[in-house]
């Protein structure tokens, strides 16, 4: 029996093998053919299509058939018609009394995906389906990096997020300044998930696409150094906070907030960071606010 390659009609090469093998008749199945072969053998594809191999089926063969896999030869002679006499119901036998559609969830249709990354046992554990994970946000990124298709160079929102970070968020910051390049660094974002255009595609070496890929790595630490800063309410080594200082002009540390080693951990694009802290503590040492005149 031969069957479309498509999911009902996998779905129906299933049912019925299995009402097959049930009933005593014996059944196999061998789904994604592109070659059929005398006494039920067959060559069908494997592992996404990377190989093809020769199998024999068990049984009545049912075979289903990528379409456009082979080719309709014409045959002599017509089909020989033949009756076939059907027992009448049984009055136990089951009945279908209602018909209703079976509701899908929210997962994606496969059939309809250009790439499906599945785990399962390879990964060797469910905590290692991180790695599985992983692949699949990297590989959704890549696309819609190539999806957006607009007017920006990968180099024009560089160089404006330089720009950002020069002006609000260089040697000398203030509160209001980082305020406003935090503001500045999302809207610009934005505006490269929308409007940049990457050339080329991700079959090959594409060091446009590899550029685009680090510029966004940046808008999200940009705003992570901007956050920081402002976090960061003192004057300390190579950063000065214009509102602390002392009346000559010099950094002013508040030691009795910021006497500590800070981490910063990244969640996910768009949620807030989670700072972890650990202290510091001098046993030898006194500290002392630091002039530079």
């Amino acid at each position: 029996m031969i069957v479309a390659a498509t999911a009902d009609g996998k779905e129906v090469a299933g049912r019925l093998a299995v009402r097959l093998v049930s009933n005593g008749t014996g059944a196999g199945v061998l789904t994604d053919v592109v070659e059929v072969k005398e006494g039920g053998a067959a060559v069908h594809s494997i592992f996404g299509g990377s190989f093809t191999v020769d199998a024999q089926a068990n049984g009545l063969p049912i075979l289903s058939v990528r379409p456009g896999a082979i080719e309709a030869a014409p045959a002599a002679g017509a089909g020989e018609r033949v009756d076939v006499e059907v027992p009448a119901q049984e009055g136990t036998a089951v009945r279908i009394t209602n018909v209703e559609p079976n509701v899908g969830g929210d997962r994606p249709e496969l059939t309809e995906a250009s790439i499906v990354v599945s785990g399962g046992r390879g990964v060797g554990s469910a905590e290692k389906f991180s790695v599985v994970e992983a692949l699949a946000d990297v590989n959704d990124r890549v696309a819609r990096l190539l999806a957006v298709k607009g007017n920006r160079t990968v180099d024009s929102f560089h160089k404006e997020l330089g720009n950002i970070m020069w002006e609000y968020c260089g040697m000398e910051r203030t509160d209001e300044g980082l305020r406003h390049a935090i503001e500045l660094i999302r809207a610009l974002k934005a505006d490269f998930w929308s409007n940049v255009r990457v050339l080329g595609g991700a079959d090959t070496l594409n060091q446009s696409l590899e550029r685009a890929g680090r510029v966004a790595d940046f808008f999200e630490l940009g705003e992570l150094m901007c956050i920081d800063a402002l976090h960061r309410r003192e004057s300390c080594g190579g950063h000065f906070r214009a509102e602390s200082q002392t009346e000559d002009g010099e950094a002013l540390r508040h030691d009795d907030e910021f006497l500590y080693v800070g981490a910063w951990e990244y969640t996910k694009a768009g949620a807030a960071p989670i700072l972890h802290r650990e202290p510091l503590e001098y046993e030898f040492i006194e500290l002392k606010q630091r002039s530079y005149k």
